[in-house]
């Protein structure tokens, strides 16, 4: 039974972390839909390129380079789903690899809760590398998080 438990989850990454921020949800929502914050919050992100000018929305399309285990890795996004202050959702995309991964902003007594929730799939040869992607990717989502959370709450607030 575990075999196919395995077989079925080969080549998925799946990743969910949640941080309290010490904010109103409508400030940290406008923190993270700005790209120009995005290398203040993720110490892994090299480059962050809209292709267009404008603020974010649904369609809006963005390059990100990001070391991952000591590479460069460079994605191709699309913002899929846009609710002011409730949530973000971003797709990802490169050679062998398919990534969803969806903020949402909820208000809590004294701040508000963000968590970043995502599934991807690997393929063809990128698939044998699925155990450490996963790793690093949730390594990397639990660290961004939290890292926005000092950033935000050192913050003067509406800064």
């Amino acid at each position: 039974m575990a075999l196919a438990t395995d077989e079925r989850r080969m080549g998925i990454i799946e990743v969910e972390h949640s941080v309290v921020i010490r904010r109103p949800p409508e400030e940290v929502f406008a923190f993270l839909a700005d790209l120009q914050n995005w290398s203040r919050w993720q110490p892994e992100l090299r480059e962050s390129e809209q292709t267009f000018r404008g603020p974010i929305d649904v369609g809006t399309t963005f390059r990100q380079a990001l070391d991952v285990g000591g590479q460069r890795i460079e994605l191709f996004c699309e913002v899929t789903e846009y609710e002011e202050d409730e949530k973000l959702s971003l797709h990802y995309a490169r050679d062998g690899l398919s990534f969803g991964l969806n903020f949402s902003f909820e208000p809590v007594e004294g701040g508000t809760r963000i968590t970043g929730k995502g599934e991807g799939r690997m393929s063809g040869f990128s698939s044998l590398f699925e155990p450490v992607i996963d790793r690093e990717v949730n390594e990397q989502i639990k660290t961004s998080l939290d890292d926005l959370k000092v950033l935000l709450e050192s913050r003067a607030p509406d800064a």
